[in-house]
């Protein structure tokens, strides 16, 4: 629907929003965001979206206006920027990884949500600080700590870090290969084929599951 740009298939689509699921929602919003879409009004209903519905698809249709020479940028800005303050997780996450991160109230509620309680939050504010000169060996010093920690997030912070390249991170995420859950150990293997540590790649195309085989494998093939 969005790569045919049919204004019309668009706006009936709109009339059935209150009877989609999330999924179709969100489906729907991306149709939306396709350029040949935008051009026969999928920005129009973004913003009528954007700026009537309080939910996480509200949210969604923010963050895809919220791109450089929209009309709407402004108002999508100033949408997530609530969100990030006032939002559910998800949205908060949206909200971060769509705003620019130099955005001086960016970074403070990056600064607050790194000492959230919140521990997905916490690492993905991190995650984000890594990127600033300013916050940046702080960031990475609390990352460190936490990936060696049994907190919840810590192998999300062994994440970040093993893409850094980090020895003892990576180590922790090769862990993973021998997790009792096939899509914990096909997260760790493909994220070891990103940094090229093809023994742990070699161990997963070896795995019990055929599904973990079948993913590695054509992961490899792809890449």
């Amino acid at each position: 629907m969005g790569d045919m740009g049919n204004f019309e298939s668009l706006l009936e689509a709109r009339d059935l929003w209150d009877k989609m699921t999330e999924l179709s929602r969100l489906a729907y919003l991306q149709a939306l965001a396709e350029p040949l879409a935008r051009k026969h009004g999928g920005d129009a209903i973004l913003t009528r979206i954007m700026d009537s519905d309080e939910s996480l698809e509200g949210v969604v249709a923010a963050s895809l206006l919220a791109r450089p020479g929209s009309p709407a940028s402004g108002f999508a800005a100033s949408r997530l920027l609530r969100a990030l303050h006032e939002g559910t997780r998800s949205e908060k996450l949206l909200a971060l990884v769509t705003l620019p991160p130099g955005n001086p109230e960016v970074q403070r509620a990056m600064l607050e949500l790194a000492q959230s309680d919140d521990v997905f939050l916490r690492t993905a504010a991190l995650e984000l600080l890594l990127k600033s000169a300013t916050h940046a060996d702080q960031a990475l010093k609390r990352l460190h700590t936490i990936a060696a920690s049994k907190d919840a997030d810590a192998y999300e912070a062994s994440r970040v870090l093993a893409l850094r390249g980090d020895e003892p991170s990576i180590v922790r995420v090769e862990r993973q290969l021998g997790a009792p859950h096939a899509a914990d150990r096909l997260g760790a293997a493909r994220l070891l084929l990103k940094i090229k540590r093809w023994t742990g790649v070699a161990r997963a195309l070896t795995d019990d599951h055929p599904a973990v085989r079948l993913a590695m494998a054509c992961d490899v093939w792809a890449g």
